[in-house]
This record gives structure tokens, C-alpha cells and sequence, in this order.
């Protein structure tokens, strides 16, 4: 068996962790192709970004963090603003 040495910087090796976690969710929830960002989601929720960290903190806002970075897969995001009852914010 031949051994290859690849060397990555932190950067490329945390895309390539992201890639693989996004792509192996994906998988495990064919339901739930489609994620958003944290801007996304804080445009789809009517607030500002750091309201959206803050309900995932406080209210159980369903999330998943791939590297740095917020994901929040789309029917998750609906059923629970349907589940509150949320009132999205005029503006």
C-alpha cells in the first residue's frame, strides 16, 4: 500500500470538513436539500442576524454549525416558526 503526504492549510482543511458534513447531512435528510445561511434565515425570520443567534441560544431554534459558519436546514425553519406561532417582523 502506497502513502501519499498532502499538506493542507486550516482553511482548506475546514472547507473540505464542511463540504463533507453538508454533503453527509444531506444524505441522512433527503427532505431537507436545501440549507440557508445566517442571512438567510434572519431575512426569512424578518431580524437581524444576531436575533437569529439568539433564538438559537433561548428558543430552541434548530441549527447546525459547520465550521464557523450557521446552517438551517429550510422545512426545520418553517415548522418551527409554525410551531410558535412566529410572527415575522414588518420591514
Amino acid at each position: 500500500m502506497s502513502k501519499l503526504l498532502v499538506t493542507l492549510t486550516v482553511d482548506e482543511l475546514e472547507a473540505m470538513l464542511t463540504k463533507a458534513v453538508a454533503k453527509g447531512l444531506a444524505q441522512a435528510h433527503p427532505e431537507q436539500l436545501e440549507y440557508l445561511t445566517l442571512a438567510q434565515a434572519a431575512k426569512v425570520l424578518g431580524c437581524d442576524e444576531r436575533t437569529v443567534t439568539t433564538y438559537i441560544k433561548t428558543r430552541d431554534l434548530p441549527a447546525t454549525k459547520l465550521g464557523h459558519e450557521w446552517r438551517f436546514a429550510s422545512t426545520e425553519l418553517s415548522k418551527w416558526m409554525a410551531d410558535r406561532k412566529f410572527k415575522k417582523k414588518a420591514g
